[in-house]
């Protein structure tokens, strides 16, 4: 697990730091993220990743290390729940047509 967690105007800095390493725009980022209220804030993020991006990139690459699934698959758990949530699923699948 991420021995910190870094946030920026009280969210987690990882979605910002994920947005702008998808070339979103700091425009598009203060849409994203109306808590940060200013532009000036976007960049003043963006630049704070930029002046630490090695450990920035260190942090994305450990939080999301601790969002990888873990642990034993409900199919080899309950096989028969694993079967009623992919038919569950197909279902549903089929009432959008």
């Amino acid at each position: 697990m991420a021995a910190t967690m870094w946030l920026v105007c009280g969210f987690r800095s990882t979605r910002l730091f994920n947005a702008f390493n998808r070339g979103e725009s700091p425009e598009s980022i203060l849409l994203d993220f109306p808590a940060l209220e200013r532009l000036s804030n976007v960049y003043g993020a963006i630049a704070f990743y930029l002046d630490n991006r090695a450990r920035s990139d260190q942090y994305l690459a450990e939080s999301e290390r601790d969002f990888e699934p873990k642990g034993i698959a409900l199919k080899d758990i309950h096989p028969e729940r694993w079967e009623r949530f992919q038919l569950e699923q197909a279902a549903l699948a089929g009432s959008r047509i």
